[in-house]
């Protein structure tokens, strides 16, 4: 059985070895005969190297990775520090399933996962498949959502959802989602603010969902979906859906749907007026 300490050890490795993404395309691709964006499009090199190592564990090919990774550097003290190998069995979440942060892992396969042709987690979200919830945690964490502190409130298939589509959003929208993201955390917009964000956001989830038999990205659908679930639920609070949900904008924004929706110009005023707020908050802090 591997430990969430012992995979900790591995990133640390490959970063110390690796320490560009082109480096890291590199082994990839000469070693692994893959393609690094189609396993990970994360924000930063340690969640692409954190997301390598869950991909080489589902597919029994950690210890050809640490292999493959020894032979491009094989002068890292880090790397030769690693075990020589892992057991690669049955992937295992000990007596009482999947935990939080004290989570040990075993080498094995991911639950109904697969890597998709253009760098999207494709899943059936289950709570016991430690790379689907690395991938989760990946694809939320460049845009500053606590995925820990969420899982109080929000079921994880949800989660899950929106975080395979929020893998593609490209840089500029992931910066500016993440800024947003930060402001309702810090309570930087009032109660009023947010209800009335909340009350654009809603029924341009409804409209969204409602195309969903039209929209033939199966992914966005589905997260289309969790969203509108989310922000609609009661029980949660306005901070909770507008941290989960906001990201979703530019995506709806850019999204070519058969017919367009009807609340798209005020979803437009809602990110226009969301990247004001940004703004302001740059400037003061100038």
């Amino acid at each position: 059985m591997i430990t969430g300490e012992q995979i900790g050890q591995i990133v640390e490795a490959l970063l110390s070895a690796f320490p560009t993404r082109t480096d890291l395309v590199m082994l990839v691709t000469l070693e692994l005969d893959a393609q690094l964006d189609a396993i990970t499009t994360a924000p930063n090199l340690r969640a692409d190297v954190f997301a390598l190592v869950q991909w080489a564990i589902a597919r029994h090919r950690l210890n050809e990775l640490i292999a493959s990774a020894r032979r491009q550097n094989p002068g890292n003290v880090h790397l030769r520090a690693l075990p020589a190998s892992f057991e690669e069995g049955n992937m295992s979440q000990g007596e009482g399933g999947a935990g939080r942060g004290g989570d040990s892992y075993a080498v094995g396969p991911a639950i109904n996962s697969v890597v998709g042709p253009q760098g999207q987690v494709i899943n059936t979200y289950g709570s016991g498949d430690a790379a689907a919830l690395t991938e989760m945690r990946a694809a939320l964490a460049g845009l500053n959502v606590k995925v820990d502190r969420l899982f109080e409130h929000i079921d994880r298939r949800s989660l899950q959802s929106v975080a395979l589509i929020y893998r593609r959003i490209d840089a500029l929208d992931r910066d500016l989602s993440a800024a947003i993201v930060a402001l309702v955390q810090q309570n930087a917009l009032t109660a009023d603010e947010l209800e009335r964000y909340l009350a654009v956001l809603r029924p341009a989830l409804q409209e969204a969902h409602e195309h969903g038999v039209a929209i033939a990205d199966r992914d966005l659908a589905e997260g289309v979906a969790a969203a509108r679930q989310i922000a609609a639920d009661p029980s949660l609070d306005a901070r909770h859906k507008l941290e989960v949900t906001i990201p979703i904008i530019p995506l709806l924004l850019d999204y070519k749907f058969e017919t367009e929706l009807g609340s798209r110009a005020n979803l437009a005023a809602l990110w226009e007026a969301l990247k004001a707020k940004v703004r302001g908050k740059q400037e003061a802090a100038t």
